[in-house]
């Protein structure tokens, strides 16, 4: 649910009974810099997600089986109603079903779509391999990565500046495996560079680091394998654009570094670079954020307390005695014999 490069891609949630009553239906616009995207959003009491998307069809990277021309508004892939998460790259995308198989179509210059080749394109969803077991993915500029359910990581697509994070050369054309860990909860990628959290809630990154977009207190070098930023243990979600980075932490403060032209780290200025994680302003509440290209997006928390009235009514019986009469002998104390 990422536009890059005039792209737009979007999950679309339809009730699977046209019956059933309809819990929420939502309408989301995101900006990001100059660009914008939407999706509707239907919730059901059981929902299907089928796969929308609009902008530029050069190399196919709409995914609607045209390499020309441009659609100009929300168009339905295919027919099928199984998607479950889909990210957009510069020129290609990657979409994971329900049943964990991962799929990519879009410009294939460098292997970025994972099908074993370096050139020409897909212009429709194209499954990558017989795995089944694909949880989140990520996608950048001609590459992509994508985390199994088993918490290893995979990369593929070109290589330069570590971006894959394979400490290799040249392109990687289909999933090849990160390392040998097996506890990593979530990716992002940038434009040359990849952020990731592991379990325990420590970041790593790699890729290019022309202007410590990597947080490794350098902007000389790249980061050719993950290498983890800080020693801090408390990350809880990520986000890489072009040149920069931004992260929250645990308790809802955020961070950013990288470049800070154009004021894109919002740490108050648009000169030079922020080579480690540094927080920006002192909130605590962040809860989303997005890195663009040159612009970023967060939302924040904000508690208005609703106006309550209280009425407290209190009911109170007294017993107000009469007057005492001497015992009169009868048992009745009247006072009458």
């Amino acid at each position: 649910m990422i536009i890059h490069d005039g792209k737009t891609v979007a999950l679309k949630r339809i009730s699977s009974n046209r019956s059933m009553k309809l819990l929420l239906l939502t309408l989301v616009v995101a900006i990001i810099g100059a660009q914008f995207f939407y999706m509707d959003v239907v919730q059901a009491d059981t929902t299907e997600k089928t796969l929308y998307s609009f902008g530029s069809n050069n190399n196919g990277r709409t995914g609607l089986n045209t390499n020309a021309g441009n659609t100009i508004e929300p168009t339905l892939v295919n027919a099928d109603l199984d998607w479950s998460e889909i990210v957009a790259g510069d020129s290609h995308t990657l979409a994971v079903k329900m049943d964990g198989t991962l799929f990519s179509f879009g410009f294939n210059f460098a292997g970025q779509t994972g099908q074993g080749l370096t050139s020409g394109f897909k212009l429709v969803p194209t499954q990558i391999g017989a795995d089944n077991n694909w949880l989140h993915v990520a996608a950048g500029n001609g590459f992509s990565s994508a985390i199994k359910q088993d918490g290893t990581l995979f990369s593929f697509g070109i290589n330069s500046n570590g971006r894959t994070g394979l400490n290799l050369s040249g392109t990687t054309t289909a999933p090849v495996q990160v390392g040998t860990d097996g506890d990593w909860s979530s990716v992002e990628a940038g434009n040359t560079h990849t952020l990731a959290l592991k379990e325990n809630g420590t970041l790593y990154t790699f890729g290019r680091n022309t202007s410590g977009q990597t947080g490794l207190n350098t902007s000389a070098g790249d980061a050719l394998v993950p290498t983890q930023i800080g020693t801090d243990s408390d990350w809880s979600s990520i986000s890489a654009g072009n040149g920069f980075s931004l992260a929250i932490k645990q308790d809802g403060t955020l961070f950013s570094f990288g470049s800070n032209a154009n004021g894109r780290t919002g740490l108050n200025t648009s000169a030079g670079d922020a080579l480690v994680p540094t927080q920006i302003g002192t909130e605590s509440n962040w809860g989303a954020i997005t890195a663009g290209e040159v612009s970023s997006q967060a939302l924040r928390t904000v508690f208005i307390p609703s106006p309550t009235t209280t009425t407290t009514t209190t009911t109170t019986t007294s017993t107000i005695p009469g007057p005492e009469f001497p015992n009169d002998g009868d048992g009745n104390n009247d006072g009458i014999v």
